[in-house]
């Protein structure tokens, strides 16, 4: 089994809370998404989660916050995945994000404001909905 992350990052900086959507390059697929990545050999998920949102966005010192949501599905290259989502809480004040060199472009989107047309897998937009319902509840 093929073990992945997947990250939802939500600014809290104002009160207009912000969701950080990513655009992969030409070579991956040219399509906008949340953090994602492979587990490494000798890593939990949490630990990639932290090596993803460093290497993909320079994000550190950052607590994540495990979802009650996963995946479980054939990737293209026809491995069995297991994918965790977790939720990034920062203030992007305090936060420049440095895209690696998987992604083109990133860009904030209010989180009233996006939609699954925002993403190229639906699986990021239930990730977004799960990250709402979870800070909803929190409130």
């Amino acid at each position: 089994m093929h073990k992945k992350i997947q990250i939802v990052i939500i600014d809290l900086h104002n009160s207009m809370q912000r969701v950080l959507l990513l655009k992969t390059n030409k070579t991956s697929g040219n399509f906008w998404q949340n953090v994602t990545g492979s587990v490494e050999k000798n890593e939990d998920f949490m630990k990639a989660a932290k090596r993803e949102l460093f290497e993909e966005t320079g994000i550190t010192n950052i607590n994540l916050i495990e979802l009650p949501l996963s995946f479980e599905f054939h990737d293209r290259l026809k491995r069995y995945v297991n994918e965790k989502v977790y939720l990034a809480l920062i203030d992007s004040s305090h936060n420049i994000i440095k895209l690696s060199n998987e992604h083109e472009e990133s860009k904030w989107l209010t989180i009233d404001e996006v939609n699954e047309e925002n993403y190229g897998y639906h699986s990021n937009y239930d990730a977004l909905l799960s990250a709402k319902n979870v800070l909803r509840q929190s409130k």
